[in-house]
């Protein structure tokens, strides 16, 4: 089985981190990906006026309904696993992946070494860095290279066909009762009714 985990905050999910998935999927044709939202994210803060990890995890829900091969763990929200390294852990053991891929952002590669126990990382899982702009090509080679020589870790790197908008610049236009364009329909629909962000 391979097995392909797509993490973030996901606050709130887009149609960035939808298009990233799917082109995740059909680069690496994982027979599952799952989308993990984190509850407490240990590299960054929450934006403050962030809804909650339940909020999140039920936007997530809706976000990828209909999305083919993916579904949504809530591991990290529950508490059961809070670091990356820990989740590779527990879902190696529950779902004994032939292949365990990490999907990460560009911008995550640059520091993936300094996540906590980025050796299990290495050890466990494939490493697929999506990268957003051409700019950022060359020092995701470098990067890669250097974590493969001194780490061992598996890295592919692709370039990723996403909208250039962030999580950030969506919560500031749905502050402005603005950007129902940028998230799946079911999510803003959740956003208004429950008066998120």
């Amino acid at each position: 089985m391979k097995l392909c985990i797509f993490g973030g905050s996901f606050n709130p999910p887009h149609n960035g981190h939808l298009e990233a998935a799917r082109f995740a999927a059909e680069m690496l044709a994982p027979d599952l990906l799952l989308w993990v939202p984190a509850g407490d994210p240990p590299h960054k803060t929450l934006a403050p006026g962030s809804p909650d990890a339940a909020h999140r995890l039920e936007m997530s829900r809706l976000a990828v309904a209909g999305l083919p091969r993916c579904q949504v763990c809530d591991m990290e929200i529950n508490g059961e696993t809070r670091y990356t390294a820990d989740t590779a852990k527990a879902l190696t053991a529950r779902y004994k992946p032939g292949e365990l891929w990490l999907c990460v952002g560009g911008d995550m590669l640059l520091e993936l070494d300094r996540w906590h126990d980025a050796e299990t990382i290495f050890r466990l899982c494939h490493i697929a860095a999506l990268a957003r702009r051409e700019a950022e090509k060359d020092a995701l080679r470098q990067k890669a290279e250097g974590l493969r020589k001194k780490s061992g870790a598996q890295i592919k790197l692709f370039q990723n066909p996403i909208h250039e908008i962030s999580s950030t610049e969506i919560r500031a236009l749905l502050k402005q009762n603005k950007g129902e364009e940028w998230i799946p329909a079911p999510v803003y629909r959740y956003i208004q009714k429950e008066k998120l962000y």
